[in-house]
């Protein structure tokens, strides 16, 4: 069973690619996949930063904390976890729209700006090196030619945005931290992009 997830700055078609994926692998794009696992055994998990905010009231973006980077590191976990077990009761490929990738480099702008402590950056990478061997692959969707769309609650602020990039292409240069699937990046149009992710999951064994 698969273990798959985007990854990339904000507003570069995480959220558009899932839906197109939903709809491709359960026929609708109906992003309650918290609670139900789907045809063919995909469960999606569509909300991390988002669900945190909305359950805990923390703030995010360049304005997260300690405390919304350890809530978000530890759902990545739970994720992770949860996969785990399903993988043996019931069989279900997991795709998700954020992994623990993106809560490392997160991490390492807030640290760098001053807004987490140490030990919160030394649990990120801690986490990071344990959980991304458990991907089958990571799709990064590249910023080229999206602009920023502001849903009312990413940031807009184009120097923040720009910087988290900058922070996956070092990561980039050096190798991902030994990534334990495959690592794929995406561009061109939506449908384009679509066609690079049904590629990987049918040569990784997925039916669509």
């Amino acid at each position: 069973m698969l273990l798959v997830s985007f990854t990339g700055a904000q507003s570069t078609g995480k959220s558009t690619l899932l839906d197109m994926c939903m709809s491709l692998l359960f026929g609708n794009s109906e992003r309650d996949a918290y609670t139900s696992p789907v045809r063919d055994k995909w469960v999606f998990i569509p909300e991390v930063t988002r669900l945190i905010k909305r359950q805990y009231g923390v703030n995010i973006n360049e304005q997260g904390s300690d405390d919304t980077q350890l809530l978000i590191l530890n759902q990545h976990l739970i994720n992770t976890i949860q996969y785990k077990q399903n993988r043996f009761k019931e069989g279900s490929h997991y795709m998700m729209d954020r992994c623990i990738m993106d809560g490392y480099v997160y991490s390492k702008y807030l640290h760098s700006h001053g807004r987490i402590e140490d030990s919160t950056m030394n649990i990120a990478e801690s986490m990071y090196r344990r959980l991304l061997p458990s991907l089958d692959a990571i799709f990064y969707t590249h910023p080229e030619d999206i602009p920023i769309q502001d849903d009312g609650e990413r940031s807009i602020d184009p120097d923040f945005r720009d910087e988290i990039i900058s922070i996956y292409d070092d990561l980039r240069s050096e190798g991902w931290y030994g990534v334990g699937g495959d690592f794929v990046i995406l561009k061109g149009t939506p449908v384009e992009r679509m066609e690079l992710i049904k590629a990987k999951l049918r040569e990784l064994g997925a039916t669509f």
